[in-house]
Formats: C-alpha cells, sequence, structure tokens
C-alpha cells in the first residue's frame, strides 16, 4: 500500500482540461509582455518578466523599475498595470500548471506495480507540487509589492528570500551556469524545486543555450553602452 498515491478518476480528461488552460493562459501572458517597455539610453527596450523574477543584484529590480519611471508618467503606469496584471493572471496560472504536473504525476505512478519506487517517486513528485505552488505565489507578492511609482531597493533579508523562493537556494543567478537553466536540466528543476514555474511556461525561455547565450550577450553589450 502507498500512501501518497492514489488513482484520479478521468485523469487524463482532467489532465488535458489543465493544460488546455495552461496554454490560453499562457497566450494571455505573453500578450501582455509585448507591453514591457523601459527607458534605457533614452530608448525603449522591451524587457520581460523574467528580467523581474531574476535579479542578479538587491539594486537590479529597482533598475529596471526606475527605467519605466523614465518613460513618463502616463506611459509607465500603463507598464506598470501590465506587469500587476500580468502578475494576477500568474495566480490563475498557478493551480492549472502545477495541476497539470500533479495529474500527470498521479497517472505515471499509476503505471508503476503498488509500492514500488517508481510509484511513490512520481507520487511524491505530484505532491511536490503544493510546496512550488506555495513559493511561486510568495515570489508573485514579493513582486506585486516592488511594481510601484517610487521603486526601493530589496533589503538584504528580502533580496535572499526572494532568491530562494525563484531558485531554491540563495545563490544568485549570475553564479548559475547556463546549462543548468537550459535544456533538460531547466526543465528537470522546473518541475522538480520549489519556487520554480511550471514546465509549460514561456517557451522562448526555455529553449536551449544558444538562445539564452544570446540574451546574456545582449545583456553584456547593454551595460558596455
Amino acid at each position: 500500500m502507498n500512501l501518497l498515491y492514489f488513482p484520479i478518476d478521468q485523469g487524463p480528461l482532467w489532465f488535458c482540461i489543465a493544460l488546455g488552460a495552461v496554454l490560453l493562459l499562457t497566450l494571455l501572458l505573453e500578450h501582455l509582455e509585448t507591453r514591457f517597455v523601459k527607458n534605457k539610453a533614452q530608448r525603449e527596450q522591451p524587457f520581460t518578466m523574467l528580467d523581474l523574477e531574476f535579479p542578479a543584484d538587491r539594486q537590479d529590480l529597482e533598475r529596471v523599475l526606475w527605467d519605466i519611471a523614465r518613460l513618463g508618467e502616463a506611459r509607465a503606469l500603463r507598464v506598470r498595470r501590465a506587469i500587476r496584471t500580468h502578475l494576477f493572471l500568474d495566480y490563475l496560472f498557478m493551480p492549472f500548471a502545477y495541476g497539470a504536473i500533479f495529474f500527470l504525476s498521479m497517472l505515471v505512478a499509476g503505471k508503476f506495480p503498488a509500492g514500488s519506487a517508481g510509484q511513490t517517486g512520481f507520487a511524491l513528485l505530484a505532491w511536490a507540487q503544493l510546496i512550488a505552488w506555495a513559493c511561486d505565489i510568495a515570489e508573485n507578492a514579493v513582486l506585486w509589492r516592488q511594481v510601484r511609482q517610487d521603486p526601493q531597493p530589496m533589503s538584504k533579508l528580502v533580496f535572499n528570500s526572494f532568491v530562494t523562493l525563484v531558485w531554491g537556494n540563495k545563490d544568485r543567478p549570475r553564479r548559475r551556469s547556463p546549462g543548468a537553466v537550459d535544456g533538460g536540466v531547466f526543465l528537470a528543476e522546473r518541475g522538480l524545486c520549489p519556487g520554480y514555474a511550471p514546465v509549460f511556461r514561456n517557451p522562448w525561455d526555455r529553449a536551449p543555450g544558444l538562445f539564452h547565450r544570446a540574451r546574456v550577450g545582449e545583456k553584456v553589450e547593454e551595460r558596455g553602452t
């Protein structure tokens, strides 16, 4: 008998419903990101939610928000509203995304013999989504508070807590190798590490190392100018 596993009636149907909602909400989230612009070197420059979710240091998020403020009051207000709407929709996105992983993990667990290590492992992965969901909620709450008209730098405690929620440890993102963020390892971490957004999200951000290195190159060039 496995206390972690239980069969789900109409499991494939529930998985498909959750996955369909994930895809629909992903389209809405990606559309909102087209409104994300900041004033960098007196010209408008697009950015993504990753620039807010993965700050390199305590001042990084503050710098992005001040670049938004330099757009002018009316334009900056629209961008901040788009970010807050994105965060609100992300709250709706979470139960479907983590739920899809939960249903899929339980379906896979059901293919193993009762009480086997495989069944226990996938059932444990399913229940781990509750921890990841809680961390994702906390991450969004921190970002929601930071997106304001007069951006303030995070305190050291808040920043370390925020990075821990996102990465599963307090190491800065810049200390992680690109390979740990891309490809199969990235997908595995997104599904296994608390605080990671689900594996179905932002396909461009999940692209293998070529796209990651290109984005890193853009940031280096931007800082050089």
